[in-house]
This record gives C-alpha cells, structure tokens and sequence, in this order.
C-alpha cells in the first residue's frame, strides 16, 4: 500500500519543517501499544520503521537511524 509520510532524511532543515513523501507499507506490527510500520521509502528504496499518529492523521518514518536489514 503506498502512503505520504514525512520522512527523516527529507526534513527541511534550514525551516525545521518536516517534508512528505511517498512510501510503501510492506509490513504492520504493534510494538509496546503503538502501531508501528515497517515501509520501503520508494524514493531511495531504503527499509525503515515509522510509525502512525492516530491524532495528526500521519505516518512518520525514519531512514536515517531506524533502518530495517533483511
């Protein structure tokens, strides 16, 4: 499933503004309550963990310090 969520290495770091982009759900798991996803960030095909804010409505991923190896 392909999703918009703002991604790590894409933030505006000048601005401090977080940036969308596109991703793709290739596995969800719960860890400690939240729901977490495991995704392929399609831009640069890096496998990483994010995770969806049920109060902002957005994923959020991580390709620079949650890195999935398979």
């Amino acid at each position: 499933m392909k999703i918009m969520a703002y991604i790590h290495s894409l933030k505006n770091r000048a601005t401090d503004e977080n940036v969308l982009g596109e991703a793709e759900i290739v596995e969800w798991f719960s860890h400690d309550g939240q729901t977490e996803v495991v995704a392929v960030v399609t831009y640069n095909g890096v496998k990483c963990r994010g995770i969806f804010n049920c109060f902002t409505g957005h994923y959020y991923l991580d390709d620079i310090y949650s890195t999935v190896k398979d």
